[in-house]
């Protein structure tokens, strides 16, 4: 990405107050060699995703499917309390064990289209979430930048959404994809998937998260 950006940059002319901005934000990193070697030491440690970063913003875009019904944003919080009271009413015993069941029988069947929603979800992102993290430090480094040229100071400005550090905001979404890596865990994931809702609750998160950056990310890979 950063090499596509270069070539544009060489092959269209730029204005003179364009290059001279250049060349005073050049010559400030120039003379910061640590804060270069660590930045390039971060992003050589990162793996490709193997796609284009289009492909990542066209997925951030899509419409959200679970966070615009809020029944999704009270089912993970209210059944699984009311399922597990049940449960401990029947070993005491105060119920008949049926109560139980059929609450649980409830969570797998509310879980139906979420499992197969789940599993789309994952398959676009999967290859995304070790890159991010590293993307994320990146972004941090780049805010940390001691420098006062306009343009580096103007990139940095375009880092800041909504009041918080956008590296914050990418590291939030690492962490969520990371959550729903817990499919590849056998049993864990079924007991935490079907009893408390795991993908429902991290789904959820991951459409909001998307629906306030859709704007930004492609922007900030930009930067």
């Amino acid at each position: 990405y950063g090499k596509d950006t270069l070539a544009h940059w060489m092959n269209h002319a730029a204005s003179p107050a364009e290059i001279r901005d250049r060349q005073s934000a050049s010559e400030k990193l120039a003379e910061n060699i640590e804060w270069r070697q660590e930045f390039q030491a971060t992003g050589m440690r990162s793996k490709a995703p193997g796609a284009p970063l289009e492909v990542l913003d066209a997925w951030v875009k899509e419409e959200p499917v679970l966070s615009r019904q809020p029944l999704y944003s009270v089912i993970p919080y209210v059944l699984p309390i009311i399922t597990l009271t049940l449960t401990v009413l029947a070993f005491i015993p105060m119920l008949h064990w049926g109560f139980a069941a059929g609450a649980f029988a409830l969570h797998i069947i509310i879980n139906r289209p979420i499992n197969k929603y789940g599993k789309e979800v994952f398959a676009k992102v999967d290859r995304w979430a070790p890159f991010l993290a590293a993307f994320g430090k990146l972004i941090e480094q780049m805010e940390t930048l001691d420098t006062d040229t306009p343009l580096t100071q103007a990139y940095k400005d375009r880092l800041a959404k909504e009041g918080k550090p956008a590296f914050q905001e990418i590291g939030y979404l690492s962490r969520l994809l990371v959550r729903l890596e817990l499919r590849l865990n056998g049993l864990p994931y079924y007991i935490m998937h079907n009893v408390f809702f795991w993908d429902m609750i991290w789904l959820v998160r991951l459409e909001r998260w998307k629906q306030r950056h859709q704007d930004h990310i492609l922007d900030w890979f930009r930067v």
